[in-house]
């Protein structure tokens, strides 16, 4: 079985030839130089590789052997995060003239022995694979902003939490949100490709002092929730620098304080989560929130979006006249039962999309050495499996009892669930038959999180020749290989799909945030 976006990782052993340790190379000499440059590394996606070129220019060893190694990677995102700990462990706030060749050397010299020495312990191949994919995973943070506006911000479900994160942070919800947007802009808008000149320091450190002075209240409120200073930083490290999996400190605050009003980001995706994924755990982070309460209240706002979604592909496409089906009660012996969340008919009504939409999340557990198989099963169970049973369950009760005019036995259904994450890759295949009817759905199932959700909309609103039932039955004979947002991203890709309407929709909160930084 072959997956798409693997990688050989760089060695140590075979570039340098020597046998020199982690604890030689960094022995309690890292300076903030070091620290900066790292964060550079670490913000945005295609850095890597940047670092790749940069090194086979700049170091004699590397350029040496180009040709052999030149497409290992130097780290993956797990193991740039373990070296961060070795960092910080052996920080010293001693300074001398910043040399970014030597600094840059250095870090390409401890990311390719964490590779060579570090054996990163695994349950087994699937977990190692379930481990790297969410490790690997990053969404689209513009994206993230009209989630978190129209779940968070433009929803009455949300009113009374807005209050309580308002009290509990002395921010508004609103703010935090914007001015997290505002800090990323910043960072996306830096070129990086000359990251080793000697001004790097300054043109890379988000200072306070540059925000107006009224202001910059506000924005030192929010980096007080998203930032930790070096003390915390080391302490965090060397507690669990054997512990390949807990990174908890940085998801939670992705932010590093080097001193007085002066920031730097520690892993982009961290910083960027921020303004969805991580804001759902800042409000269940609030005393007394009443979390299970929260959790429910939340994820109706989190179907009415998916379902707007839906509503806006069937405004849009003028290709596929389609037919969609909202929620509806209908009677079932003598109970009054709920429908799936979404049904979508295709234009000869042969097929029918069912949509399931939860807003369950992969469990945390998962993602730590400890975890066992009850973690993946439970993950899969609340964010997959339960989801689609229960949408097969309604679709053969309603089939029965004739309650809708489409959903009928000679149609073809495809159930698709919709989860807030998931566990983009894994190798395990779960049978899905329908207990009353026996029939087998397996091979007509899928699943994906908001944001595959959402790439699946902007291809089915386009004017893509393919209906929704073409567009996901072609995932079948690649689905062991990528992940469906790969195999939709391949897609919009290898067909040049364009789709202006949908893009627009995704830069209208950008408006809301332009006025609010106008006004601030």
């Amino acid at each position: 079985m072959k997956f798409v976006n693997t990688h050989i990782l760089a060695s140590y052993k075979k570039i340098f030839s020597d046998k020199k340790t982690i604890d030689k190379i960094v022995n309690n000499n890292i300076q903030i130089n070091h620290i900066v440059l790292y964060s550079i590394l670490s913000f945005k996606k295609d850095e890597e590789k940047e670092f790749r070129k940069w090194s086979q220019k700049h170091i004699q060893r590397v350029r040496k052997k180009k040709k052999k190694y030149q497409e290992n990677y130097i780290f993956s995102r797990q193991r740039r995060l373990i070296a961060l700990k070795y960092l910080l462990i052996n920080y010293t706030d001693k300074t001398t003239k910043n040399n970014n060749n030597k600094d840059l050397e250095t870090l390409y010299k401890l990311f390719t022995l964490v590779n060579d020495n570090l054996e990163i312990e695994t349950k087994s191949l699937e977990h190692h694979l379930i481990n790297s994919s969410l490790f690997e995973y990053r969404d689209n943070f513009t994206w993230q902003l009209k989630r978190a506006q129209d779940i968070f911000i433009n929803n009455d479900a949300m009113e009374k939490y807005n209050i309580l994160f308002h009290k509990h942070y002395k921010v508004e919800l609103k703010e935090y949100i914007y001015i997290i947007f505002y800090i990323l802009v910043n960072y996306h808008n830096i070129d990086t490709s000359e990251y080793y000149n000697l001004n790097t320091f300054d043109n890379w450190c988000f200072s306070l002092n540059n925000i107006p002075t009224e202001t910059k209240v506000l924005f030192k409120k929010v980096f007080n929730m998203i930032s930790h200073d070096m003390n915390e930083a080391t302490e965090f490290s060397h507690s669990t620098l054997n512990d390949y999996y807990d990174f908890d400190l940085f998801r939670s605050k992705p932010f590093l304080n080097i001193k007085k009003d002066l920031y730097i980001p520690i892993d982009g995706r961290f910083v960027e989560d921020l303004i969805f994924y991580n804001l759902f755990y800042k409000i269940l982070d609030i005393p007394n929130i009443g979390k299970k309460k929260f959790m429910q209240d939340f994820g109706i706002p989190f179907e009415n979006y998916a379902s707007s979604l839906v509503k806006f592909s069937i405004n849009q496409t003028t290709y596929f006249n389609y037919t969609h089906i909202e929620e509806f009660t209908f009677k079932y012996k003598k109970n009054n039962l709920k429908s799936p969340d979404i049904m979508l008919v295709s234009e000869d009504e042969s097929e029918i999309l069912v949509i399931e939409v939860k807003s369950a999340r992969v469990l945390d557990s998962i993602s730590k050495l400890a975890s066992n198989e009850n973690s993946t099963t439970q993950t899969y169970q609340k964010t997959k499996i339960k989801p689609a049973l229960q949408s097969m369950e309604a679709i053969s009760r309603i089939i029965e009892t004739q309650s809708n005019q489409y959903i009928t036995n000679r149609a073809q259904y495809i159930f698709l669930t919709i989860s807030m994450t998931d566990i983009p890759m894994s190798t395990l295949q779960y049978k899905m038959i329908q207990s009353n009817t026996k029939i087998d759905y397996s091979s007509a199932f899928l699943s994906m999180n908001i944001e595959a959700f959402e790439l699946f909309i902007k291809v089915i609103s386009s004017e893509f020749k393919y209906n929704f039932a073409q567009v996901l039955g072609g995932y079948e004979q690649h689905k062991e290989g990528m992940s469906i947002k790969t195999y939709l991203n391949r897609m919009i890709k290898h067909h040049n799909i364009e789709n202006q309407k949908f893009d627009d929709l995704f830069l209208e909160p950008q408006e809301e945030y332009i006025k609010f930084i106008n006004n601030i």
